[in-house]
């Protein structure tokens, strides 16, 4: 089960709920909160102890939450630890980790070539680096050599895998 909970209170009526219906429906789940980005810190323990996925999308941090001094420095994670977070640990929480969030034999393959090796830069670099090449089921999506995939558009139906076109088109 996925839960939007934006907010500390949202979070912790969640994670009650969940604790509340696992008792109810004992068995194997990979609960997750989306927006975890205001937590109280109480709600820790449960998330350990319920094994409950938290869930952050960085790029909404900004706006749900901008502390007065920015970031702690001790609470930051690395960069394999950040991958890795948005690749198999992802692919975990969505009981996907058979075909995605690491690069093997029968995987899906999907994954993203960039122009420069990110662990070879400092992160001042990071934003620098380009997208050269993304590849979706096998198959090249994006290539920056050939100057296409700025956004699917309908004329790119035919260069995209049959299996995704009901993603992008009706």
């Amino acid at each position: 089960m996925a839960i939007h909970a934006i907010g500390d209170l949202a979070v912790t009526n969640a994670l009650e709920s969940i604790a509340a219906a696992r008792q109810q429906f004992p068995g194997d789940h990979r609960d997750r909160l989306e927006h975890v980005q205001l937590y109280r810190p109480r709600d820790l323990s449960l998330f350990h102890d319920l094994e409950v996925v938290a869930s952050v999308q960085p790029v909404f941090i900004p706006t749900d939450w901008a502390p007065a001094d920015r970031w702690f420095p001790e609470q930051k994670l690395g960069l394999e630890d950040s991958i890795n977070g948005f690749t198999a640990v992802a692919a975990w929480s969505a009981r996907r980790e058979n075909k995605l969030g690491s690069i093997a034999a029968g995987k899906w393959a999907d994954l993203t070539i960039f122009n420069q090796d990110l662990f070879s830069l400092t992160p001042d670099y990071w934003a620098d680096v380009k997208t050269e090449t993304t590849v979706v089921h096998g198959e090249i999506v994006y290539n920056m050599a050939e100057g296409r995939g700025h956004g699917v558009k309908a004329d790119d139906r035919r260069q995209m895998p049959e299996s995704l076109r009901h993603l992008f088109f009706e």
